[in-house]
């Protein structure tokens, strides 16, 4: 039986907020409190999200998902075959992935395979067990083409010889010698907000095998479950409107765009080559162009500087929240005007463009 402990990653101390990395990359400026980028929501489900899905479609059935506590918030609920293990800190990551392991092999794993999900990759899991058995050896590292890596496949012998000493150290130990297994297929890194945008427009053009959550109302333009869009409201492919998500009277949607669920975009805004995170309120009358949006905070893309918005009427949380972003006050809209917006919207299979 195969396992797996899914390790999600933030950036540690060689990836300072605004430096740049041994390749010269300079990182964008993070959003607080917005969390791992592998758990927000791109296209609908989240990258760590996406690649639980997956791994149930190849055949494995313990999947063990081990975060920090503080980001507890943005993980999915434990199930049978999924579960969740917290760290208080982020220096016992490897701990609790190592109590983890020792969970799967007593219930009989004889191979785990340990991701890090920080990065977005694709890859043939068939091929990568094949590939670590024909060699083998005790521990096949995980490569992407760029050399850095996304993960381990642990032999249950090796693991058991180690005494569960830390999983930290048996991969330090085995890698110097151990065949690597490089990845073929798609890969992002998502180090920054930089490659999160990258993402959604490889996803929106079909360069990866990433796929939007909803339907493709027209070539190239997405909605989510639930999502309304006003008929006077216009869209430009490619973009993607998250379930649940509101499009007022106005509003220009342009290329590049994802609302992720929850969002609501006010009366004659333009949004263009953007990112609004769940549950985000874009007030009226708005520019925004290559920013990534989580309630009241922006990060502009091309000067790298986050600036959080106090005035509720521009940037806001769409429903209450216990995250400390206020809400837009909502009786400013109520009565007639409100019954004649509510009466306006389009539902999804009826969109005017």
């Amino acid at each position: 039986m195969i396992a797996c402990v899914i390790l999600v990653s933030t950036p540690g101390a060689a990836e300072i907020v605004g430096q740049d990395d041994p390749s010269g990359h300079r990182r964008a400026q993070q959003i607080p409190a917005a969390g791992p980028i592998s758990c927000w929501e791109i296209l609908g489900p989240s990258v760590l999200e996406r690649t639980i899905v997956r791994l149930q479609r190849a055949g494995l059935k313990a999947i063990t998902v081990v975060a920090e506590d503080q980001w507890s918030f943005l993980l999915p609920p434990s199930t049978r075959q999924t579960r969740v293990n917290l760290a208080a800190q982020p220096t016992s990551l490897w701990s609790t992935a190592r109590r983890a392991v020792k969970e799967c092999l007593q219930q009989g794993a004889d191979t785990v395979l340990l991701l890090k999900i920080g990065p977005y990759a694709e890859f043939d899991i068939a091929d990568l067990v094949r590939f670590h058995r024909a060699k083998n050896q005790s521990l096949t590292p995980i490569a992407n083409p760029r050399g850095s890596l996304a993960g381990w496949i642990l032999g249950a012998d090796q693991v058991r010889k180690a005494g569960m000493a830390g999983c930290e150290d048996i991969v330090e130990a085995r890698c110097m010698h151990a065949a690597p297994y490089v990845l073929q297929g798609y890969v992002n890194d998502l180090r920054d907000a930089r490659d999160y945008r990258r993402l959604v427009a490889d996803a929106l053009l079909s360069r990866c095998a990433m796929r939007p959550a909803g339907y493709e109302v027209k070539p190239g333009v997405w909605i989510g479950d639930g999502a309304r869009v006003h008929r006077r409201a216009r869209i430009i492919a490619p973009a993607y409107v998250g379930r649940g998500t509101k499009v007022r009277e106005g509003v220009l949607i342009s290329r590049f765009t994802n609302l992720e669920g929850g969002c609501e975009v006010d009366r004659d805004t333009l949004v263009k080559t953007s990112s609004a995170l769940p549950n985000t309120y874009l007030g009226k009358g708005l520019i925004l162009c290559h920013a990534v949006v989580d309630g009241c905070n922006i990060l502009h893309l091309q000067h790298n500087t986050v600036v959080e918005i106090t005035d509720a009427n521009l940037l806001a949380r769409a429903i209450p929240s216990k995250r400390s972003c206020p809400s837009p006050d909502s009786g400013t809209n109520s009565g007639v005007t409100e019954r004649f917006l509510e009466t306006a919207w389009s539902q999804v299979g009826s969109f005017i463009f």
